[in-house]
């Protein structure tokens, strides 16, 4: 993302009336690639769990820029501009994106639910990995050491990972996708060590 903003609404609450504490300003800002998205800056002294969302954390754009990424087609055209698709083992500073599948319960079919941002991540023989995220579940507090099972736990009860094959129920089911940023001298290794080196953008 380009450090730029354009303001369009200076009082705007992402979460509506359930938090009004989370006021801020709703925004325009550029890709990389110069295409225009809507992203959301807070107001100052609002609290921090409060300050931004998934998209914000796991891309950098909050810790970098200071706003958040929206769902669907602006976070989709970010995805686009900035990250591409793998499919082989992720590594530190990945990201997962977590999509409804076909058969999602009042989403749309590919709708991105939840981003998180690749901690550890640990081959075995066989090709078992176990993964560790940081995760911003909502207006909940950053949490620095989850599994994918446990984020989605978050979000529903009953999950599914086509990618595992395994199926709890189908209430709801959630496709995990892996996205590697294009320009890898930003903001790469552990959130914990960057933010060790960065205090003065903890915002």
């Amino acid at each position: 993302m380009q450090n730029t903003f354009t303001a369009t609404n200076n009082d705007y609450r992402p979460w509506g009336d359930n938090i009004p504490l989370a006021l801020g300003t709703k925004g325009t800002a550029l890709t990389d690639a110069g295409h225009p998205v809507n992203v959301w800056r807070p107001n100052d002294g609002i609290p921090q769990k409060y300050r931004y969302w998934c998209h914000g954390h796991a891309t950098f754009s909050h810790w970098l820029h200071g706003f958040s990424i929206f769902s669907n087609e602006d976070m989709e055209t970010v995805l686009s501009d900035e990250w591409v698709r793998i499919n082989k083992k992720p590594t530190v500073g990945d990201i997962i994106v977590f999509r409804a599948d076909a058969d999602g319960v009042g989403y749309a079919s590919g709708a991105i639910l939840h981003t998180a941002r690749v901690e550890a991540a640990v081959h075995h023989y066989g090709g078992r990995t176990n993964i560790t995220v940081s995760s911003k579940n909502g207006a909940a507090k950053l949490k620095l050491a989850s599994t994918p099972s446990e984020v989605l736990g978050v979000y529903n009860d009953c999950y599914w990972f086509k990618t595992e094959q395994s199926c709890c129920c189908s209430t709801k089911r959630i496709d995990k996708q892996y996205y590697r940023r294009l320009d890898r001298t930003v903001a790469q290794g552990t959130f914990v060590a960057w933010a060790n080196q960065h205090m003065d953008r903890l915002r």
